[in-house]
């Protein structure tokens, strides 16, 4: 396997294109993740440059825009970052891209699994999903439940904290309200890790009016009252990246949501990134940079135990992290490259939103839907 990262900081799309075609051309890749700020507007001469410079309609690409990136040797608020991956023909590479992800994400997810299966000879090693943050990522990995046991990794596009509009990219495709995925099926060996601590905060309530992802009240006060009662002080703008609500239904599925809207209902609603049950137990939670630091640190020290020869790692990080450490981007990508010297590439990006398998002793558990997490993806040939 030859895997390579790359970046451009260039904010001409079609120069940074040409940028990142020219320094993965030398691999010839098979698959690139391209993962950028959302500075480019959703141009397509970022794509068209980098098929144009590799001289081929073959090469699968997926990725999406995120608040900066993350690269081995770069890491920015602007510009734009990808890791080209060639198997010797060894893996392939599946793609699907269905629109659908805010009004029907249940089943434009099972449209792209479906699709993927065909494709695919045999159940594929990992799938690989970026999506539009606006759709309801709880339906997504309700549809991903039903449909496939493969795990699936991924996360959901963003904007700068914007939260007005992201991009997702399909091969040429530049698109929004989709929901894009990549089945890799062959000899892959992988590995997920996980940070995701929280302390929680005051005492529990009970989610007592809500509507998919609005939560109109906790213990019949308005969201925002309780959150604020719970805090012990007013909500500011710089909480909504470290609050979460630690969420436990009625039938025990726990589930972590971050506070999404930019500006507080007047309501004293609160919008969150993927839909909950009333009824649900609710525990607002805080995570301080010095949780973010030592959770990050344990990954990159557990990366040294690995059982295969790891080549690339992506990392989707939520982007209330970033806002959090003070040094913003670098941190996560310079501790795992420090536990991981020998990686050859990095790529990643901040997101709205992260989608992954919890790893246990007995294997990957379901697939569930993460916030204020960060995901360290591993990977290499069996």
């Amino acid at each position: 396997m030859k895997t390579k990262s790359c970046f451009s900081v260039n904010t001409d799309p079609y120069r940074a294109g040409v940028e990142i075609g020219e320094q993965l051309a030398d691999i010839n890749p098979e698959v690139i993740f391209l993962f950028s700020s959302i500075h480019y507007h959703g141009s397509p001469e970022l794509l068209e440059a980098i098929y144009d410079e590799l001289g081929s309609e073959d090469v699968v690409l997926i990725g999406n825009t995120g608040d900066g990136f993350f690269e081995q040797h770069k890491v920015a608020h602007i510009g734009v970052s990808a890791l080209g991956i060639n198997s010797d023909k060894a893996i392939s590479w599946h793609l699907a891209c269905e629109s659908g992800a805010q009004k029907d994400p249940h089943g434009a997810t099972k449209r792209c699994l479906e699709n993927l299966r065909k494709a695919c000879s045999a159940d594929p090693a990992l799938y690989f999903i970026s999506s539009d943050f606006r759709t309801d990522a709880t339906k997504i990995i309700s549809s991903i439940r039903e449909t496939t046991s493969v795990p699936v990794v991924g996360g959901f596009a963003g904007d700068d904290f914007q939260m007005k509009q992201c991009f997702v990219y399909a091969n040429k495709r530049v698109t929004t309200d989709h929901i894009a995925m990549l089945a890799i099926e062959g000899p892959l060996a992988y590995d997920i890790r996980f940070a995701n601590q929280q302390y929680p905060q005051g005492e529990p309530g009970i989610v007592t009016e809500c509507d998919d992802k609005l939560v109109k009240t906790i213990d019949n006060i308005p969201t925002m009252v309780f959150v604020e009662k719970q805090l012990g002080k007013p909500f500011a703008n710089v909480d909504k990246a470290m609050v979460t609500l630690d969420l436990t239904s009625k039938s025990g599925k726990r589930t972590i949501r971050s506070i999404r809207v930019p500006d507080i209902d007047l309501s004293g609603s609160a919008e969150l990134f993927g839909s909950i049950e009333e009824g649900s137990t609710a525990h607002i939670c805080i995570t301080p940079p010095e949780m973010i630091i030592s959770d990050v640190r344990n990954i990159a020290s557990d990366l040294s135990k690995l059982s295969f020869e790891p080549e690339a790692a992506l990392i989707i990080s939520c982007a209330g992290r970033k806002s959090v450490l003070k040094d913003g981007l670098k941190f996560e990508p310079q501790e795992i490259l420090k536990g991981c010297p020998a990686l050859k590439a990095l790529v990643g990006y901040p997101s709205f939103g992260e989608i992954g398998p919890l790893n246990s002793a007995e294997g990957y558990e379901e697939t569930i839907f993460h916030n204020m997490t960060s995901i360290v993806l591993t990977i290499g040939m069996k």
